[in-house]
C-alpha cells in the first residue's frame, strides 16, 4: 500500500489510513503475541478493526492498479492468504460445518488464479474479484450468523457456534434449583458469593442482586468480616453460595475471604443444590450448650 501511494501528496487520506490502521495492526499484533499472565480470548477484539480496514483498503487499491503485475498478484495474494487463514481457523472447530472450510479454500484458490488470468482476459476481472471476496468473507459471515443464533453467557464475549472453549472462568453450569432459591429471596441481596464474575452469572440467571465477596479476584478487602456480619444481622443477605470444589469447604484453595467462609460454615446450616453448597443466613445453627 505504501508503495502504491508513494507519489501521492502528503495529505493523501488513503495513505494516512494505511499508516493508521497498518500501525495499529502491527503494534496490537506484537502486544497480543508477547502478552503473559491471564490472557482472555476476547482481547483479540482489539485487532479486528485494523484487519478489516486493511483488507478493504488493500483490495480496493490493488484492484485499482491491477493492470500492473505487482498489484494484480497483490490482489490474488490477499484473497488466497485470507482463504488459507480461514481454512486453518475453521479447522479448530472441525466438527462444525466441515465442508465449509474446504469450500472456502477451493473458492479462494480458484479465484486467485482467476484474478491473475484476468490480466489477459479483461472480461473475467469483476467476476474473479467477486468470487475472491465471496470466498474471503463467507467464513466470518458464517461465524456471525452462528453467533446471532447461539446465546453465550458469562463475562467473556465469544463468536461462532457453541463450544466448551467458550466457557468463561468461574462460569458454572446451569443450576435451576439454585436459581429458584435465589429468585424466592426478598432481601436486599439474594445471596453472597466469592468473586464478581460468579456473582454476575447468578445475577443474570436470577434477575436478583448478588453480593460479590472480594471483588473481581476474590481477594479485595470488601466487605470485611465485620461488615458482612452486620449485613447478615440486618437480614440484608439471604444465602451464602459456594460452588463445590471436590468436596472441600468454602473458598478452598483460593486467596479469598476465608474468614467470611469459615464464619458462615461454623454458624449456618448448609444444603447441597446441584453443584453448589448453599448456606441459609436466616437461621443460625443450634450449638449445644449455647
Amino acid at each position: 500500500m505504501l508503495l502504491a501511494r508513494r507519489r501521492t501528496p502528503r495529505t493523501d487520506l488513503v495513505r494516512a489510513a494505511t499508516i493508521l490502521f497498518g500501525g495499529w495492526l502491527i503494534v496490537d499484533g506484537v502486544v497480543l503475541t508477547f502478552m503473559h499472565g491471564m490472557i482472555h480470548p476476547y482481547y483479540s477484539l482489539s485487532i479486528a478493526p485494523p484487519i478489516a480496514a486493511m483488507f478493504a483498503i488493500g483490495t480496493r487499491e490493488m484492484w485499482a492498479r491491477h493492470e500492473k503485475w505487482l498489484y494484480l498478484v497483490g490482489s490474488a495474494a490477499l484473497v488466497v492468504v485470507t482463504g488459507v487463514w480461514s481454512y486453518w481457523l475453521l479447522g479448530r472447530n472441525e466438527h462444525w460445518l466441515p465442508a465449509l472450510r474446504w469450500t472456502i479454500l477451493a473458492v479462494t484458490i480458484l479465484a486467485a488464479v482467476w484474478i491473475v488470468a484476468a490480466l489477459r482476459w479483461r472480461g473475467l476481472g469483476v467476476a474473479a474479484l467477486a468470487a475472491g471476496l465471496l470466498g474471503a468473507m463467507v467464513g466470518p459471515a458464517a461465524y456471525a450468523i452462528a453467533t446471532i443464533g447461539q446465546p453465550h453467557e458469562g463475562g467473556g464475549p465469544a463468536v461462532g457456534p457453541a463450544s466448551a472453549q467458550h466457557r468463561w472462568f468461574d462460569e458454572s453450569p446451569e443450576n435451576t434449583g439454585l436459581d429458584a432459591i435465589l429468585k424466592g429471596a426478598d432481601t436486599e441481596w439474594s445471596a453472597a458469593i466469592s468473586r464478581s464474575s460468579s456473582a454476575a452469572g447468578l445475577e443474570l440467571a436470577t434477575n436478583t442482586a448478588v453480593m460479590a465477596i472480594g471483588g473481581f479476584s476474590g481477594s479485595d478487602p470488601a466487605p470485611t468480616l465485620d461488615e458482612f456480619k452486620d449485613d447478615v444481622a440486618k437480614h440484608k443477605v439471604a444465602y451464602y453460595v459456594v460452588v463445590d470444589e471436590h468436596g472441600h469447604g468454602p473458598a478452598w484453595g483460593r486467596r479469598g475471604h476465608t474468614d467470611i467462609a469459615k464464619w458462615v460454615a461454623a454458624n449456618f446450616p448448609k444444603t447441597s443444590v446441584g453443584d453448589a453448597t448453599v448456606y441459609d443466613l436466616s437461621s443460625a445453627k443450634q450449638h449445644s450448650g449455647s
